[in-house]
């Protein structure tokens, strides 16, 4: 018998999901306090996060895309995921020295990355290794309905699909509980 084990067949979908994501929850990353993932997804996040500690950041979301690429290394037989997620932050007016204050907070450390999709699901993205914010555009744009804002790229580098730790269970009732208050 070989490696590969596919226990059944698949149709093609009726329509897929709908494609896109509307927010990122952005909390810090500890390497001693990772999140477990079962056959169900992440079912539990209490054991991790409490109450306030995920700020929730909604997105332009026509363009956002989390692309992630899994490779195989051919010598150890080793799987290795890398993700890139670009986050657009609007800047409105009198909020310059705000959303820089956000956007310096965002590029100090390792951060996990709750990616919320508008087909209502939400994936955990740099759980087990960090995400980081490795680049930053700033715009001012040029013409009126251009972009007045950043561009805050994160890159993740893990072992598994984000699509492993999708919250299901009483692990969507922690994160909601987790959200910091919006001011």
């Amino acid at each position: 018998m070989g490696c590969t084990s596919i226990s059944k067949s698949r149709k093609l979908s009726c329509m897929s999901s709908m494609a896109g994501v509307k927010a990122v929850g952005v909390a810090p990353f500890d390497s001693l306090n990772r999140i477990s993932v079962s056959g169900a997804g992440v079912t539990s996040l209490a054991s991790v996060y409490s109450g306030s500690t995920i700020a929730r950041l909604e997105l332009k979301n026509t363009t956002v895309n989390y692309l992630e690429t899994a490779t195989q290394g051919g010598d150890n037989r080793s799987t290795s995921v890398v993700g890139d997620i670009p986050c657009v932050f609007n800047v409105s007016k009198g909020e310059d020295l705000e959303t820089v204050k956000l956007i310096n907070e965002l590029i100090k450390g390792e951060v996990v990355l709750f990616i919320e999709k508008n087909d209502g699901s939400i994936v955990a993205a740099g759980s087990q290794f960090g995400a980081m914010a490795i680049t930053v555009t700033d715009t001012t744009g040029g013409a009126i309905a251009d972009l007045n804002g950043f561009t805050v790229t994160f890159h993740t580098e893990e072992a598994d699909l984000s699509r492993n730790y999708v919250l299901s269970s009483t692990a969507l009732v922690d994160y909601a509980t987790a959200i910091k208050p919006y001011v």
